[in-house]
């Protein structure tokens, strides 16, 4: 075989000296639009986000306002929280106890897909420590399902949060999806358990990738702590969408930036949580990460344009 020069010297040129080509970061808005709970209280008790900063707008979680607002404001994609009803629908919904947010009680997943759209889901927000309820009576019938949502916004990228780890749901999750064109289907994303992604995976085979959560983010975690000063990027972490707090970025060895180069060449990616003000933004402005989900899409969507202003 000859060795063509002309061919080698342009292919390293582009390596050495021309930067990858831009390409645009997911903006994900966490639950839609949404109220401002106090974090201070998280962890404290099981209602805790109910306890909201004064509110600023109208917007309530999970709801098809909320996710049309985000991307209004520049979301490129909207994360939201499904469970199965009793009936077999899939409803949007965060808690699998209906008593924090709602007039109603019980676990979601107890209920008929038609008893859940009677509740109001901004009955439990409150304010002023706990003088007034400033939503309540605003969510009356506004939980959907998510058949409803996807037939809102068929052109849209969502990531889907399935908060149990139940494989029935997984099931009634892959007829639903199923019942979607192929090419909506690809534009969803998926977290949770990773056994149920697996399975959902052989279901709907052109859904879009997965974002790890909980045991896989600690393993790669630990395993990065341990051995990442040395240059090693663990099996933990590679071939993974990897979700990282950006608190937590300066105890990464070398820093976000190299964590995410590295997790590049591992076929990995890397969503930056709680990316919630402009400072947040400016930290990261220069490091490749895949994305950034947000608590605060009203402030930090602008600053993104759609997923364009922080491309690399």
């Amino acid at each position: 075989m000859n060795f063509d020069f002309k061919r080698f010297a342009v292919a390293f040129i582009a390596a050495v000296f021309l930067a990858p080509p831009a390409r645009a970061l997911e903006v994900i808005a966490h639950r839609g639009v949404h109220q401002s709970y106090q974090d201070n209280l998280i962890g404290r008790n099981p209602c805790a986000e109910m306890s909201i900063d004064k509110p600023e707008h109208p917007f309530i979680e999970n709801t098809l306002a909320s996710m049309a607002e985000a991307f209004r404001r520049g979301a490129t994609m909207v994360e939201l929280d499904v469970y199965r009803t009793s009936d077999d629908k899939i409803a949007v919904f965060h808690d699998d106890d209906l008593g924090c947010k709602t007039d109603g009680r019980g676990d979601t997943s107890a209920q008929t897909l038609q008893t859940l759209k009677t509740l109001d889901v901004g009955y439990g927000y409150r304010y002023d420590k706990g003088k007034t309820y400033p939503l309540r009576g605003s969510g009356v019938g506004m939980m959907p399902a998510l058949e409803e949502v996807l037939t809102r916004f068929p052109g849209r990228k969502f990531m889907i949060n399935q908060k149990d780890q139940s494989l029935q749901t997984v099931e009634t999750l892959a007829r639903i999806l199923n019942g979607f064109p192929a090419s909506q289907r690809a534009q969803l994303q998926y977290l949770g358990a990773r056994k149920t992604y697996l399975a959902l995976k052989k279901l709907v085979p052109d859904i879009g990738p997965e974002l790890s959560e909980g045991a896989p983010i600690a393993a790669c975690a630990l395993a990065y702590f341990l051995t990442g000063a040395f240059g090693h990027f663990p099996a933990a972490c590679r071939n993974k969408g990897l979700q990282i707090p950006l608190r937590d970025g300066e105890y990464l060895w070398g820093g976000f930036d190299q964590f995410v180069r590295k997790a590049h060449a591992f076929n990995s990616r890397v969503i930056v949580i709680g990316v919630n003000s402009a400072k947040d933004v400016e930290s990261i402005k220069n490091i490749p990460v895949d994305g950034v989900m947000t608590d605060k899409i009203e402030v930090v969507g602008e600053l993104y344009g759609n997923g364009t202003a922080a491309a690399f």
